[in-house]
């Protein structure tokens, strides 16, 4: 019989006796020390199959807690304890194994991280489909049923995305146009075909860069602002709210957005286009000595309304998709804060894509039926 006892003052004793661990005295944070000690030290010259705490007469937290070390150091031992200190010491033996230290991931290959993307990316373009028909059913409802438009929300979406943003877009807009006419302007002088900034200023102000600068410009002031706000709400589960009252969140938070920016964004190209213009005449006054007379008789003579109406046909679709993708995104949110801001940045990304990929589609139709 091999026998190995450590004894502190205080009662609290381990000993050894064969291939059983017997402990006796107080477990407490008095006895912590000296319990962590004692553990370290004992040395001993067989296997320990079974730790018996039958005899300690009191066990708390601190004391549980240095018996869960002391049980990881014989891990095939069994540890016997009286009815009254078991639960405890499972708990303790619980919370540890529950804040162990996660394993550290494998990290995956570049072919199963793109074929994750792949997969994101259809999902998530199967749920924005899903949200366009449901969308396009209310839209339908609206039109059988017009006492069910809400149209102060409606209003509320044209000032704040419209008449909110006249500032910022005729600032960039008039800066665009002067930019244009002074990088035009100088390649044209020297060919002794200055008037011809008007032709090009308006072919490419009125079909291209107002609709799409303004769009832009939008997507990231008024489509951010959408995802922003809806998401919001679903972190502070006003959403889960509306759905518990059998209110339906997308005609309710969704639809009056939607269909406000579609009425807002054209106008928007409008004051657009007028501020461009402006801004190339003010520079083609002071660069190239055309006056603002010939300028718009220049204008009037070569640049038809053609021009004008093709610009103003993409911005309904821009519109569209500007407001959609702001709306289906702040639906995404999920969790808290960090959530918000990741699905409002993916909705700017993705509108301004969006944008751009209707611009190209749209100049290739038009090129295709020579219009």
């Amino acid at each position: 019989m091999v026998k190995q006892t450590v004894a502190g003052s205080s009662g609290a004793s381990l000993q050894s006796v064969n291939n059983q661990l017997q402990l006796s005295g107080e477990w407490t944070v008095n006895t912590l020390s000296f319990l962590q000690q004692a553990r370290k030290s004992l040395a001993l010259s067989g296997p320990i199959n079974t730790i018996d705490g039958t005899a300690i007469s009191q066990l708390d937290s601190a004391g549980a807690w240095a018996l869960t070390q002391l049980a990881q150091q014989f891990p095939q031992a069994t540890v016997v304890l009286s009815r009254q200190y078991q639960e405890l010491f499972n708990l303790v033996a619980r919370y540890k194994e529950a804040n162990a230290p996660l394993q550290k991931r494998c990290k995956e290959s570049l072919l199963a991280r793109f074929g994750l993307k792949v997969v994101q990316f259809f999902s998530e373009m199967h749920d924005y489909i899903a949200f366009i028909g449901e969308l396009c059913h209310l839209s339908l409802l609206w039109l059988l049923k017009p006492q069910r438009i809400l149209w102060q929300a409606i209003w509320q979406t044209v000032q704040r995305t419209g008449f909110d943003a006249l500032m910022i877009v005729g600032l960039l807009s008039f800066l665009i146009g002067i930019v244009l006419a002074y990088q035009m302007g100088g390649q044209l002088q020297s060919y002794g075909a200055s008037i011809y900034i008007v032709n090009l200023l308006g072919v490419s102000v009125l079909r291209e860069f107002g609709p799409l600068i303004t769009a832009i410009i939008v997507a990231g002031r008024s489509g951010s602002a959408f995802a922003a706000s809806l998401g919001t709400m679903q972190v502070n589960q006003e959403i889960d709210a509306l759905q518990t009252l059998g209110v339906s969140p997308v005609e309710r938070l969704a639809m009056g957005k939607i269909i406000g920016l579609i009425i807002a964004l054209p106008l928007l190209v409008m004051w657009a286009d007028a501020t461009a213009m402006l801004g190339g005449l003010i520079m083609a006054k002071f660069q190239l000595s055309i006056s603002p007379e010939v300028y718009i008789q220049q204008f009037h003579a070569t640049i038809g309304l053609k021009q004008y109406y093709l610009g103003l046909l993409k911005t309904p679709a821009f519109a569209f998709i500007i407001a959609s993708i702001g709306c289906f995104q702040g639906f995404r949110v999920q969790g808290g804060a960090d959530s918000v801001g990741t699905q409002t940045t993916r909705s700017v990304v993705q509108a301004i894509f969006l944008i751009i990929m209707a611009d190209a589609l749209f100049s290739i139709v038009m090129s295709a039926i020579n219009v």
